[in-house]
Order: structure tokens, then sequence, then C-alpha cells
């Protein structure tokens, strides 16, 4: 009896060993398997971000009527994108003089007054030229110019009349005189808003 005994508590040893053996074991593949899904969820997910980016990017660029109404986007593509530089949208120059003594700005004024007055009378199809003071800045000017296009209105017209040929080198010789500095840049209309109340 006492053998028997010592024989079924080590058999029963031996299973619990196996047992433990085989659930650890188990466990251990089920542990793999998830890191597993785990790692393809993520390679998945990183997958589909990018691609998602790129689309919602490409989609807001290039609106269809699944995003946008019809008219909505017949207006974004035959106002808004038409605006490009070459095109016979409106164009505007913002251009910035800086100088160093008030003399120079008074000079500047007398100078550029006379083809103020000629664009006014003579080149209708320039629709703003304006002289700016600043309120903060007293030898801060900006001169606001807008053309019905840029090819004809400012190109053509507007850069080859007397008034601006006899103005352009005064400028010229107050920036290379060092009493002003000049910077300006041109944009095209986005449709968007609206000019003076006239």
């Amino acid at each position: 009896r006492g053998l028997r005994m010592e024989l079924y508590r080590a058999m029963m040893a031996m299973g619990q060993q196996a047992m433990a053996s085989h659930i650890g074991t188990y466990r251990s593949a089920a542990s793999r398997r998830d890191d597993l899904k785990q790692h393809r969820r993520n390679r998945l997910v990183f997958c589909i971000i990018p691609f998602a980016t790129l689309f919602f990017a490409y989609s807001f660029l290039n609106p269809s009527p699944t995003f946008l109404s019809s008219s909505a986007t017949t207006y974004r593509k035959s106002n808004i994108m038409s605006a490009d530089v070459g095109s016979t949208a409106p164009f505007s120059l913002m251009v910035t003089l800086q100088f160093t003594e008030a003399q120079y700005k008074d000079q500047f004024l007398l100078d550029i007054a006379p083809l103020a007055k000629f664009v006014k009378e003579k080149e209708p199809d320039t629709t703003a030229y304006e002289v700016l003071l600043s309120d903060k800045d007293p030898l801060h000017v900006l001169i606001m110019e807008r053309y019905k296009d840029k090819e004809n209105a400012f190109e053509k017209v507007h850069r080859s009349s007397a008034a601006y040929l006899e103005f352009r080198p005064k400028l010229g010789a107050m920036i290379d005189g060092g009493f002003v500095k000049m910077d300006g840049h041109s944009y095209v209309d986005s449709m968007v808003g609206f000019g003076d109340r006239l």
C-alpha cells in the first residue's frame, strides 16, 4: 500500500508538471498570436493613415460633387482657380517705400503726382492707383495699384506710358542713392470679397 501511494504521488506530480508545461506552452503560443495580430493591426493602420491623408488632401484641392454641391464646385473652378498669373484676372501691386528722411518722401510725392494724374485720366483699365501714408511711421509709404489684367493693362499700357517712363528714373535715383528702400508684392484676385464701393 505504501509503495502504491508513492507511485500515485509521483504520477500526480508528473501530471501536474506536464499540465503546467502544456498551459505555459499554450499561453506562450497565444501570446505570440496576440502579438502577431497587434503587429498586423499596427502595420495596417500605418499603411492606411498616409493614403487617407493624401485622399482627403486631394479631395480638398480637387473637390467633386461627392464633397461639394455642383454649384460650389462650378464657382471654385470658374472663379478662384482661374485667378492665375498671366490670366485675365484683375492684377494688383502693393509697393512699400521706406524713406530715410522726410525731404525724400516729400520729393517722391511731388514726383509721383503727375503719374497718378496721368493714370487716372489716360488709363481706364487701371482701376486703382493710390499713394497711402502710414499713420504710425511718417517715413513709410504704400503704393496700391490695381489693374483690370496683368498682360495688357499693366505690362503693355501702364509700364510703357510716357508718364511712367519719366517717373521711374527719379525713383531709381533715390533707391541708388540709399534714400529709400523699396519692396513689393503682386497679387491676382481670388474673386472673394470686393474693392472700393463706388
